[in-house]
């Protein structure tokens, strides 16, 4: 064996690691995507899961975008339920028992986007019909057969729709009719049972189909899967996803991925929670070989060495057209290392390598010095150190030449000096991710002038961590760092910083004299800050991105021009991660809601004013907070709602006491004008 194949037989044999056999989880990420696209405030959501209901409640607030009804008894949605939500964007209905769905229960969801009602007892794919759907997750339910109503032709804007049923053990030829002309572009089928029949052309049909996320075995019937390939190859699929394709044990003796050779349009191969031996790994990668494949993906598989010689792949006279490779979970049957054969000259267009939770230790030499168009390198979630990645007998001659990106996050690295240090032999290294290590500030750190971006979040560093960076920097993540506050000094070497994240600590202001005029993104959020002062803005001139959400703010009138007059463009998370903290009785309150005047409506209303003369604390407190509102807001506006306020407390006063704020009031009145 040449020393290089011993260098991979180490790199893919340090692992260890319990394999993580999950269910699909492509609805999941859809689902957070659709929370993104739906809600526009926190009043709009609503989570009634687990609470043992048996209907959707009748009292609703109209304004509701976002409703979860999962985890109760709801064994039918029929009729009116859903009567007067002409905003619902997003209704999550799942684990609910639900076993009948009326075809006109959502005649009153005009807005409807996101739809998921799965893992449920629907014996029939729903007949409905949502002009505006664009996610559908019918998964994990009992229908016997994947085909879908005609009412599937109205879906128009559907991207993703997501099919699986135990129940459902073949797919015949007209299940998918009903998709002939619509815009779904990925598709997740299966719920991870071994399918009984496939009949040709079936998948055929979906002609808008670009991603498709098997979940089903075929150990044994690879005939039929060889056909489904034909078909996708028709749809012109680019991404394929297959979970759980061979069971634990499968002998996998024939070719079924012989069919990659004649897809041109396949781009991304993924494959994910199934069991993989040697021999077929050296087929498969034949396949892989010869196809236009870019990216390759395994995901949580267990490897097996079903043959003395392990993984042995011959040269083949043909150059391989993947970029991308990567290894993210891998547990070894035999808890060895396995024995590999092969060279890394077959890589040489290779840009693009994670190995992640492979319980890797060392880094073989062939990966540092045998990979010449390596642009992107993710070890993370590993067990490295400084001696395992700088391994000893390795030549540091030639390292990474073109590498420009390297991330060893979740690993065992600890001392930043001696890795500042490293990195002047990676000439072309541009980003280092060192986030979620054990990092510690021992000594001066001299960084390389290329390298221009650091993150060291997750690392416990203080307030000093600053005095360890380089002034090259452009790009600095200091996340969940310790930080408990900033100066002007700390930033004054960074003239080219043009992106700073800071989220997480517990900063509490943010310096009015703080100036970092490149500047062009800031991170800030969960932090321990309750207001923001106008003045800071003025020394971020060319400020395009805040992020300040998750924030402690206090509603007062110190926050009342950041409400009003801040320009919210430039805001990421605005408004459902900011909300009022205190005053507590407008604790929960999105500040996009927040008026001056009904704090001054709650100052009044609290206030027993029979007693107003005789008490100077709260007479002063009462004309303290009237001043600094009437200082910042319109003031025509202003003393609308206060005149309004001081009515609506007539009921809990006396006349003449009444008259007497009036007199107040307008007391103030050349002070409102100034």
């Amino acid at each position: 064996m040449s020393p290089q194949s011993t260098s991979v037989a180490v790199l893919i044999g340090t692992v260890v690691i319990v394999s993580l056999m999950r269910p699909d989880c492509t609805a999941i990420k859809e689902n957070n995507e659709g929370f993104k696209l739906c809600v526009t405030s926190m009043r709009g959501v609503k989570d009634l899961s687990h609470q043992n209901i048996t209907s959707v409640p009748s009292s609703l607030s109209n304004e509701t975008q976002y409703l979860d009804i999962s985890y109760n008894v709801i064994q039918t949605l029929e009729g009116t339920e859903f009567s007067g939500l002409s905003q619902l964007c997003f209704l999550k209905a799942a684990h609910c028992g639900l076993r009948e769905i009326s075809a006109t229960v959502f005649t009153h969801t005009p807005a409807l986007k996101i739809l998921n009602i799965s893992n449920n007892d629907l014996a029939f794919i729903p007949d409905i019909s949502l002009k505006q759907l664009k996610i559908l997750d019918l998964a994990n339910n009992l229908y016997t057969s994947y085909e879908l109503p005609a009412s599937f032709q109205n879906f128009t804007k559907l991207d993703f729709l997501s099919l699986g049923s135990t129940a459902a053990l073949s797919v015949s030829y007209g299940d998918f009719d009903a998709l002939m002309n619509a815009s779904v572009q990925h598709l997740a089928l299966g719920a991870g049972t071994h399918w009984q029949k496939y009949e040709s052309g079936s998948l055929a049909k979906i002609k808008s189909l670009k991603k498709l996320s098997l979940f089903a075995s075929f150990c044994g019937t690879f005939g039929m899967f060889e056909n489904l390939l034909v078909d996708l190859n028709v749809t012109q699929v680019k991404m394929l996803r297959f979970i759980s394709l061979f069971p634990d044990s499968c002998n996998v003796s024939d070719n079924p991925f012989k069919n990659l050779r004649t897809m041109p349009f396949i781009q991304n191969l993924t494959l994910e929670n199934t069991w993989i031996n040697s021999t077929f790994m050296v087929v498969f990668i034949k396949n892989v070989w010869l196809s236009p494949l870019h990216e390759l993906s395994f995901v949580n598989i267990t490897y097996n060495e079903d043959t003395p010689d392990g993984f042995n792949l011959p040269p083949i006279n043909h150059t391989i057209s993947l970029s991308s490779v990567i290894f993210n979970g891998v547990n070894h049957y035999q808890y060895r290392y396995p024995t590999i054969n092969m060279s890394f000259e077959a890589f040489s267009r290779l840009t693009y390598l994670k190995f992640s939770g492979t319980g890797m230790n060392i880094l073989p030499c062939g990966v540092m010095t045998a990979l010449p168009s390596l642009e992107i390198l993710d070890l993370s979630d590993n067990l490295l150190t400084e001696s395992g990645f700088w391994w000893t007998p390795c030549s540091n001659s030639s390292v990474f030449p073109k590498l420009r990106k390297l991330s060893l996050s979740r690993n065992r690295f600890s001392s930043l000096s001696f890795i500042s240090q490293k990195t002047h032999q990676m000439n072309s290294l541009e980003s280092l991710d060192l986030s979620f290590n054990s990092i510690h500030l021992d000594g001066d750190c001299y960084w390389p002038a290329q390298l221009t971006e650091l993150s060291l979040g997750n690392n416990n560093l203080g307030n000093s961590v600053f005095a360890y960076l380089s002034s090259d920097f452009e790009k600095i993540d200091l996340s969940k760092t310790g930080i408990t506050s900033i100066m002007q000094k700390d930033l004054t070497r960074f003239s080219k910083l043009t992106h700073l994240t800071l989220s997480s600590n517990s900063i509490q202001v943010i310096p009015v004299d703080l100036s970092v005029p490149a500047l062009l993104s800031l991170h800030i959020d969960q932090n321990a800050i309750t207001s923001i002062s106008r003045e800071v803005l003025a020394g971020l001139p060319r400020l395009q991105k805040l992020k300040v959400g998750g924030n402690p703010f206090v509603c007062s009138c110190d926050s009342y021009w950041f409400i009003t007059a801040f320009n919210k463009s430039l805001l990421m998370d605005w408004p459902l991660d900011y909300t009022c903290n205190t005053p507590l009785s407008f604790a929960g309150l999105p500040l996009s809601e927040y008026k001056p005047s009904k704090l001054l409506r709650s100052l009044l209303r609290q206030q027993t004013y029979l007693e107003w003369p005789k008490d100077d604390r709260k007479q002063q407190t009462f004309w303290a907070s009237l001043k600094s509102t009437l200082h910042i807001a319109d003031k025509s506006v202003v003393l609308k709602d206060i005149a309004l306020a001081i009515s609506d407390t007539v009921p809990l006063v006396a006349d003449q006491i009444f008259t007497q704020q009036t007199h107040y009031l307008i007391m103030l009145q050349p002070f409102c004008l100034h």
